[in-house]
């Protein structure tokens, strides 16, 4: 998103901008739990990064970054096969994302699938397990989205048996009536819910947690994501979670030629109104970098930039071939309505979709005036927090009825 709009907005200054990525083709990671069950074809949307860039005049790279080196303003990029070369730079972003991690545990390394399709055990890696049993006994480690998708998606696989484990509740991070609603889509689809139940070490047939040993053929880390912000000359200040600390114009503090998006980045909201928190996920990985570009845009042009600030719309997570969707207007809270069912999955392809088309739309039009992740003055007050007004909706009716 910053290099579609740097290209796109910068023309008239002449800007010269390079994507590296280690990937050639963008990756659809909000559905990726959909292509782990063999007994489906499901197709991600994909595109060439490189004749998507061409498109724009941006200079494309294939490559891993091995060293950033601040004080000559340049970097060096592992090519593979084609070697190795030194980039200049005037303005830095770093749009490094996030990726599937193992849990710290002994053991979940060398046995635990990933949500990560450049994993050595990955999705096509894990539907391949599964297409080589017949009633597969599988344990989930985690209990967020990730988890929460996945254990939806297999449970509906034929004769699979299907264990979510987690150290607090399912869900948690959910608002209160999602989770339950999740809660009670799993157990019907025949998911065995472990809550509360630490995991001490993964073994080849089985995990030991603080209530005993749980067999399977299979076990998964969807636990968490990890951050890679590490290299030899990148000296910056970064969160417990590996997250890289930004100031308010999503600047690297200890150097303001820097700039870090995305899900590697942490910007101090504190002292900025009307903004979202910084959660990590696609929406905020769009927001933070047609931002980015923008302030480089103004710093060229002598204008003042504005602080960073975001909402989000909705939010929806998927339950198999079913979803609940919500609003989340503002200060991403859940709002009512809530869809439930096939309705909810309708807009949660809805959701998806319109992240989706955000890209092309940016690529289509690069100078686009706008961007829909900035807030709206006033808006606010149309919504009110389901929190307080659920009680008197039919909406909690539907929910408790299923």
């Amino acid at each position: 998103m910053a290099a579609l709009r740097l290209a796109g907005k910068g023309r008239k200054h002449r800007f010269r901008v390079a994507l590296i990525n280690p990937r050639k083709h963008f990756v659809e990671r909000l559905r990726l739990h959909e292509t782990v069950r063999p007994d489906t074809d499901t197709q991600l949307r994909s595109f060439c990064l490189q004749t998507l860039c061409g498109k724009q005049g941006i200079s494309f790279y294939p490559g891993q970054v091995t060293r950033i080196d601040r004080e000559a303003l340049a970097i060096t990029v592992d090519q593979g096969d084609i070697g190795s070369c030194t980039l200049n730079y005037q303005r830095l972003v770093l749009a490094t994302g996030s990726s599937a991690a193992a849990p710290d545990l002994r053991g979940a390394n060398h046995h635990c699938y990933v949500m990560d399709s450049n994993a050595e055990r990955g999705p096509a890696a894990l539907q391949r397990a599964i297409g080589n049993l017949s009633a597969p006994r599988i344990n989930i480690v985690g209990g967020g989205t990730t988890g929460i998708e996945l254990a939806a998606e297999l449970a509906q696989h034929p004769g699979a048996d299907v264990h979510l484990v987690t150290t607090e509740k399912v869900g948690k991070a959910l608002h209160p009536r999602v989770g339950d609603h999740v809660r009670r889509t799993l157990l019907r689809k025949g998911v065995r819910l472990h809550e509360h139940t630490p995991v001490k070490e993964v073994f080849g047939e089985q995990i030991e947690t603080d209530r005993g040993t749980l067999p399977h053929d299979i076990v998964i880390a969807a636990s968490g994501f990890s951050t890679f912000n590490q290299w030899p000359g990148l000296d910056l200040n970064r969160a417990s979670n590996g997250r890289i600390c930004t100031d308010p114009f999503l600047r690297a503090p200890q150097d303001k030629r820097i700039f870090v998006v995305g899900d590697a980045a942490l910007p101090d909201l504190q002292k900025t109104q009307g903004s979202a928190p910084a959660r990590m996920s696609v929406f905020f990985a769009l927001a933070s970098g047609a931002h980015a570009a923008d302030v480089i845009l103004d710093e060229r042009a002598g204008r003042v930039p504005r602080r960073f600030a975001y909402w989000t719309y909705g939010q929806a997570v998927g339950l198999g071939d079913e979803a609940i969707g919500y609003g989340t207007m503002r200060f991403d809270q859940a709002y009512r309505p809530f869809f439930v069912g096939k309705t909810g999955a309708a807009m949660r392809r809805f959701f998806i979709s319109v992240l989706y088309q955000l890209i092309m739309l940016q690529a289509r039009w690069p100078s686009l005036p706008f961007f829909l992740g900035r807030p709206l003055r006033g808006a606010g007050r149309l919504w009110q927090p389901a929190a307080q007004t659920l009680g008197k909706e039919k909406t909690e009716a539907k929910l408790g009825a299923d």
